[in-house]
């Protein structure tokens, strides 16, 4: 049996075309997705809106670096994969930076979000 497996020039340029499109509409997402989160925000989220600008800003820098920068394809059959992206032509790419990061502001903006209602409830330290 064998292992080897061949993804043709048509269905690579295919896959990029698909993936350039998707690229295309979650550009216009998020440019409407920051245009929500600098100009109406209402005033009770002031405290969390810098943080959803950080999430905002990593969702943004993490799809240029998938789609732009790395342009992966899976080869699913032997679990395996290959980019061809304008990074991995002249560096080594480090995805686990931005989904690192990506994380890392979630996190931060679940915990800000929890100890603003925990202090506020019934089970505040001041009393």
């Amino acid at each position: 049996m064998s292992r080897e497996v061949f993804l043709s020039l048509e269905t690579e340029q295919t896959l990029l075309l698909c993936e350039r499109i998707l690229f295309v509409f979650s550009s216009f997402l998020n440019a409407a997705a920051l245009f929500c989160l600098i100009r109406e925000t209402p005033p009770h989220q002031a405290q969390i809106r810098t943080y959803l600008l950080f999430i905002q800003a990593t969702v943004i820098a993490t799809d240029v670096y998938f789609c732009v920068l790395f342009e992966p394809f899976p080869v699913l059959q032997v679990f395996a994969g290959y980019c061809v992206g304008l990074l991995c032509r002249f560096a080594q790419p480090t995805i686990v930076v931005m989904v690192g990061a990506m994380g890392a502001s979630i996190l931060l903006c679940s915990i800000h979000r929890h100890q603003s209602i925990v202090t506020r409830g019934r089970w505040s330290l001041s009393q």
